[in-house]
């Protein structure tokens, strides 16, 4: 079943990268829509794109303080980020392997940053306008796949 429904989730996560042509996108932009639960903050329901929607409850860092590794060119950098304070606003959707962090916004709203499910992540657009009926734009992104190879190139 777990197989069936992650297939499942990566074909909707490429139908709304590639959309209805056949050349595949950098990005897609989106109006994300929070709706909060009347019980409280710690649930919310989050419709990102046509036919994709994250039920969200209160996700937990476990840590007060995350070593936060990037790996780049130039070597590896590493720092100390605190865990308490991206906790107050860290989200999941464990059936879509969803991890957000929803931050409220002083003019309603929220900027929503983080994984939507294994292929694909989600940022807010800061040089494009607030629509007047769906919110803040935020793009859609692939999450690029390298593959390595191991040395054996002669096999």
């Amino acid at each position: 079943m777990f197989a069936v429904q992650f297939v499942w989730t990566q074909f909707l996560a490429s139908a709304l990268v590639l959309g209805t042509s056949n050349v595949a996108q950098d990005f897609v932009t989106v109006y994300p829509q929070v709706i909060e639960s009347r019980q409280g903050s710690s649930e919310k329901v989050v419709f990102i794109h046509e036919g994709n929607t994250l039920n969200l409850r209160k996700a937990s860092v476990l840590s007060d303080s995350v070593l936060l590794r990037d790996v780049t060119e130039d070597g590896i950098i590493e720092r100390n980020i605190d865990g308490a304070y991206y906790e107050r606003n860290l989200f999941e959707d464990r059936v879509k392997q969803a991890s957000l962090l929803l931050e409220p916004q002083a003019h309603a709203g929220y900027a929503i940053r983080g994984l939507v499910n294994s292929t694909h992540r989600i940022e807010p657009v800061e040089s494009v306008e607030r629509s007047s009926s769906s919110g803040k734009a935020h793009r859609l992104l692939r999450i690029p796949i390298e593959f390595e190879t191991c040395g054996t190139e002669d096999v």
